[in-house]
């Protein structure tokens, strides 16, 4: 079967992914990098993994607790993130994972 990759509740469920638009109920579409968009009235909304990446892209070497306050996304996922290797924290500031190559 290839690389057919199957989504994972478990992850789905952590990283919060919505599945209606919160504007106006229709099923929304995955764009990619925790980002959703509504088809039917083009409101964007974010995952877990959204919110954090948006918030450390424009806060570089922002502090885990500092996103933690800001997006409302627990420690626990946040970690979760960086034992994906999605996120990197170096002496307690966050980077983006194609950051850390730099």
């Amino acid at each position: 079967m290839g690389d057919l990759k199957l989504p994972d509740p478990f992850e789905d469920e952590i990283y919060d992914r919505p599945l209606l638009c919160d504007r106006c109920g229709k099923m929304l579409k995955y764009m990619g990098i925790g980002e959703y968009k509504c088809e039917a009235c083009g409101y964007t909304q974010y995952d877990a993994y959204g919110l954090v990446r948006n918030y450390v892209e424009r806060n570089p070497g922002v502090n885990v607790l500092k996103v933690e306050k800001v997006t409302g996304v627990s420690r626990k996922v946040i970690n979760g993130m960086v034992k994906a290797g999605k996120l990197d924290i170096k002496a307690g500031s966050m980077k983006l994972a194609e950051e850390m190559h730099d």
